[in-house]
């Protein structure tokens, strides 16, 4: 355990008296050494401390440990990364259904599946296999475009994947996960099935009371969806973060020494398998499981988490054998990103994004009339609506999933069809990108925060 005299310690007490978060772990991988420390509330309403060996949600850095066990399957031949997934999962179907029959495993962990992977059912009080029956939920869920023709981040695409584990392994997904990751590698803190959390030191999540900033309550629920289990369920220590970070910028060798993964498949793992549409800072390309991020020659990789009153964030520096993991108990835009810039700054002399400088967010006009921009963009995660007013264009963004309040933003133009949005403060809040236009120049899509999203209005 870190000392709280520590740099590291400095940071998160500072981060989080200035923030007014609940709590916050951090680790940090550097010149082969383990840097750990933890501020602040588990839950606030029982007062229980944050220690860096208490366990938080990673939400969706699970997707790179589901993409791992396939991966595992892929090694021993028994699943080809390009072929059908019915080849394996004969239950699996979605609406479309030529579609059905042309996603391949490839397309499940690069997000290039293309339908909507966003369906959230209330599962939380069920029993049984809830991934199975996820999956049979499935049957219904829309396509966005043909499979392998673009990108919209799914987690039911990891869903799928989870179950393809289960049915080749004979194995539970959580069983799974405890044999073929945590065992190898030595994950001392770390969560399969959620039942076992007690056995931990666990984070609750919160979200902020909405006429009091800087106060919290506890998240409604403890987990979302268990049926999307292999997309965002998992929970660890941020130390067993960087365990498994450890393993994959060690080419597949675990901390003991022993082979876990070849080389040969974490460099596939690695490998551009799609790239995003433009503006999509700092992302750039997708792997197998990885985010891949713009930066410096070998590149800077990782994945982020988003779940019920909790976020997550990995970054992985090849060039430098570096990474950070930083796990907090809320959801707080910039929070992550600002805590990991600082650490590495600070300690590592480390760029977050690997480049000097960011992209000028307002370069320029776009060319055609505003007022084609305007409509209402759905898909079964979210709603944006479109609005202009004074030649501005804004954006209102309700999440069906989380219980969140409404977002509203203002849309900045990049190029043609791209925007920067930016919040009431002038905070930048990520971009968007309209795209499919029809015959009267109006666009049929919206790609926002990472998903296609169709017009219906």
């Amino acid at each position: 355990m870190t000392s709280p005299s520590t740099p590291l310690q400095t940071i998160l007490n500072n981060t989080r008296t200035r923030e007014q978060i609940p709590g916050v772990s951090v680790a940090l991988w550097h010149n082969n050494r383990l840097s750990t420390a933890a501020a602040g509330l588990l839950n606030v309403d029982t007062g229980v401390e944050a220690t860096p060996d208490s366990v938080f949600q990673i939400g969706s850095i699970t997707k790179v440990l589901t993409a791992s066990l396939v991966m595992k399957l892929v090694e021993q031949g028994r699943v080809d990364l390009d072929a059908p997934v019915k080849t394996y999962l004969r239950e699996f179907r979605i609406a479309d259904r030529e579609a059905t029959d042309l996603i391949t495993v490839r397309q499940l962990l690069s997000h290039t599946a293309g339908f909507d992977g966003d369906h959230y059912p209330d599962d939380t009080r069920e029993m049984g296999n809830l991934i199975a029956r996820y999956i049979d939920r499935l049957n219904l869920v829309p396509q966005h475009f043909p499979p392998g023709q673009g990108f919209t981040y799914s987690n039911g695409a990891y869903a799928v994947a989870g179950r393809l584990v289960e049915v080749l392994t004979g194995m539970s997904y959580f069983e799974a996960i405890e044999e073929w990751i945590y065992k190898p590698l030595g994950m001392q803190h770390a969560v399969g099935h959620p039942m076992n959390t007690l056995r931990y030191r666990a984070a609750m999540g919160h979200y902020p009371q909405a006429d009091k900033p800087g106060q919290w309550d506890l998240a409604p629920v403890c987990y979302a969806s268990l049926g999307l289990a292999p997309c965002g369920r998992l929970s660890m220590s941020a130390s067993d973060v960087i365990t498994f970070a450890r393993a994959h910028l060690n080419q597949g060798t675990a901390a003991s020494g022993e082979a876990w993964l070849s080389p040969d498949t974490i460099a596939q793992m690695q490998q551009l398998q799609v790239t995003l549409p433009p503006h999509c800072d700092p992302l750039h390309a997708w792997g197998l499981g990885w985010m891949l991020i713009q930066g410096s020659s070998k590149g800077i990789f990782g994945h982020d988490g988003l779940t019920v009153g909790q976020s997550a964030m990995l970054r992985i520096f090849p060039e430098h054998n570096t990474a950070i993991a930083v796990l907090t108990n809320c959801a707080k835009p910039g929070l992550l990103t600002g805590i990991a810039q600082e650490v590495l700054s600070s300690i590592a002399d480390i760029d977050l994004m690997g480049v000097p400088a960011a992209e000028d967010k307002t370069a320029a006009p776009p060319a055609k009339d505003l007022q084609c921009f305007t409509g209402v963009f759905d898909s079964l995660g979210a709603q944006h609506r479109i609005a202009l007013s004074d030649n501005q264009l804004t954006l209102t963004t309700r999440n069906k999933v989380l219980p969140v309040p409404d977002i509203e933003l203002s849309l900045k133009p990049l190029d043609e069809h791209s925007f920067a949005c930016t919040n009431a403060d002038g905070l930048f809040a990520g971009n968007c990108v309209f795209m499919d236009f029809n015959s009267q120049a109006q666009p049929q899509s919206l790609f926002m925060g990472l998903r296609r999203n169709r017009r219906i209005a």
